[in-house]
C-alpha cells in the first residue's frame, strides 16, 4: 500500500511549517484522543535530527493511523494554502478512496485525479524523483476495475507477523535457510498453544491448521511413551 512511506513525505515537509515545532508535534501527537479503536495503534515520538536527516519508526499499521489523524493533529497551526499541507490532504484522500470496500465511476475518476496531483507534487515540492510506489499507484485504478476493492486484496494481516519473525532472525545464528528456521519456530510455537490448550476433542484442530504454517503435509506419531514426533 502507498501509505507505507507516507510518514516520511510528511516530516520532510515540517521544517516548512515554522509555527509546528518538533515538541509541539510529538506532544500533540502522543496526547490525542485516538478513540479506543486506534489508540494500541500510537507510534512512539517522532525524532528530526535535522533538516536533511531523519528518524522514524511505525509499523504499517502507526503509520495508517498517523496519516489519518495528522491534520486534525496540528491542522490549526498550518497555513491553509501552504503547498505542502495540501499535497498532505490529498494524500489522505487517496488512502481513504484506496481503502474504500465499494467504489463507483466516480471514485475511481477521483482517485485517478489524486493520484496524478501527487505524483506530480512530489517532485515539485521535495525535488526528488518518483519511486517504484509511485507508479504502482498508477495502477491502482486499473486493478480496482478489473479485480474490485484494494482492501479485499491486501497482505496486511500477514505484514503485521512481520515484527516478530524479524525478532526471531536476531536470535538465528545460523545464516543457512533462515525461511525454514522461521517456519519451524512458527510451527512450534503453534503447536506448544495447542498442547497447553489441548483437549481430547480438538485433535482435528491441529491436524487442520498446521499446513497454515508449513508448505509440505506434516505427520504426527504417538510413540508407545505418549511422546509426539512431528514429522514430513
Amino acid at each position: 500500500m502507498c501509505l507505507f512511506g507516507a510518514p516520511l513525505y510528511i516530516i520532510q515537509g515540517l521544517p516548512r511549517y515554522p509555527q509546528v515545532p518538533d515538541e509541539t508535534l510529538n506532544d500533540r501527537k502522543q496526547h490525542f484522543n485516538y478513540g479506543s479503536s486506534e489508540i494500541g495503534n500510537l507510534s512512539g515520538p517522532i525524532k528530526i535530527l535535522n533538516s536533511k536527516k531523519l528518524s522514524i519508526k511505525m509499523s504499517a499499521r502507526e503509520m495508517q493511523t498517523f496519516i489519518h489523524f495528522f491534520p486534525l493533529i496540528i491542522g490549526d497551526m498550518v497555513p491553509e494554502n501552504n503547498e505542502v499541507w495540501l499535497f498532505l490532504l490529498n494524500f489522505v484522500e487517496i488512502t481513504d478512496l484506496i481503502l474504500l470496500l465499494e467504489f463507483d465511476d466516480n471514485d475511481i475518476i477521483k482517485l485517478e485525479k489524486c493520484i496524478a496531483y501527487h505524483n506530480t507534487k512530489y517532485v515539485q515540492l521535495f525535488n526528488d524523483c518518483l519511486k517504484p510506489k509511485h507508479h504502482f499507484l498508477t495502477h491502482y485504478c486499473n486493478i480496482i476495475k478489473q479485480s474490485g476493492p484494494l482492501k479485499c486484496l491486501w497482505t496486511y494481516s500477514f505484514e503485521s507477523k512481520h515484527r516478530e519473525l524479524k525478532s526471531y532472525t536476531k536470535n538465528i545464528h545460523s545464516g543457512i535457510n533462515t525461511p525454514l528456521h522461521l517456519e519451524i519456530i512458527s510451527f512450534r510455537k503453534h503447536f506448544a498453544s495447542y498442547k497447553i490448550n489441548a483437549s481430547a476433542n480438538n485433535t482435528n484442530y491441529i491436524l487442520r491448521n498446521i499446513n497454515e504454517f508449513n508448505s509440505s503435509p506434516i505427520h504426527i506419531y504417538t510413540l508407545p511413551s505418549n511422546e509426539t514426533v512431528v514429522r514430513r
